[in-house]
């Protein structure tokens, strides 16, 4: 039985990230050589019941008239969401015009963890934006379908910064966990790596160094002929990776992704979303 080619997986909206998801996601499918996928998916409107089964919450319920009206709103609604998504989809192809592999645009209606889920069997890596539509000026913020996408994603999400820089420096933030594994094997077995400086960093207390296994990961990449840069440094994990990051010229970070639960996340915060917020390259993640 042929097994089908697996595809680079761009979500794509209106907000400002759209031509550095395309030229991620297009850098990405041409490094591979595999198909790219563009998604967007286009909100839909409140579903309305019945009049008859409106709540009563004036002792009668919703006269028919403003019934009408609500379904020739969502009429409207779905018709310009259609247009915007069309127009969202064409100025994508446009940016996509030299990308060199088959190339694949998709519209739906649902939400985008819903949509992407559909495409999870076939796609190697999902392509997306910091932010989204709803958050232009807010960078203290992430996209509301982030967190929840990367979760659900049991792969490979590759979060985009604001600009497109080409890869010649990357560094993975390794500490020797299953996620963190993930993102060394990533890099020894994918072409799109091959020429690429690689900078492994561990971040722990000194006397917890040998846990992290800095070396024997360095190793690894280092018989895949990799050239490897080695580091470790004491204190907060964001703080470490960003200052780093900015003196090294990185262009890329690697790292596992959510190594605990979004219960315990809410109690004692997430490292994982403390780096999105302030990382100033994009972040390829493991989850």
């Amino acid at each position: 039985m042929t097994v089908p080619i697996k595809k680079v997986l761009a979500c794509v909206d209106g907000s400002a990230y759209l031509g550095s998801v395309c030229q991620h996601a297009g850098w990405a499918a041409m490094m591979q050589q595999v198909p790219l996928r563009v998604l967007h998916v286009q909100t839909p409107f409140q579903q309305w019941i019945s009049p008859s089964n409106y709540p009563n919450t004036m002792g009668a319920p919703m006269p028919s008239e403003l019934f009408e009206q609500f379904n020739q709103l969502e009429q409207e609604h779905k018709k310009l969401e259609q247009q915007r998504g069309a127009f969202v989809i064409q100025k994508a192809k446009m940016m996509l015009a030299d990308v060199n592999v088959p190339i694949e645009m998709i519209q739906v209606v649902g939400t985008l963890v819903d949509a992407v889920g559909t495409y999870a069997d076939s796609t190697n890596m999902v392509v997306i934006g910091k932010r989204g539509e709803d958050f232009h000026d807010y960078h203290q913020y992430l996209g509301a379908n982030l967190e929840p996408l990367i979760r659900a994603t049991h792969g490979s999400v590759l979060v985009c910064a604001p600009q497109y820089t080409k890869v010649e420096r990357l560094v993975i933030a390794y500490d020797g966990s299953a996620n963190s594994y993930k993102a060394l094997e990533f890099v020894i077995n994918h072409p799109l790596f091959a020429n690429v400086e690689c900078h492994l960093v561990g971040v722990s207390a000194e006397t917890d160094r040998a846990s992290l296994q800095l070396d024997k990961a360095a190793g690894i990449l280092r018989q895949t002929h990799h050239n490897v840069v080695v580091s470790h440094s004491d204190g907060f994990f964001d703080d470490v990776l960003r200052e780093y990051i900015g003196f090294h010229n990185i262009n890329l970070l690697l790292m596992g992704a959510y190594s605990h639960s979004t219960i315990r996340s809410m109690f004692i915060g997430s490292t994982t979303n403390a780096m999105l917020q302030s990382c100033p390259v994009s972040v390829l993640l493991f989850h």
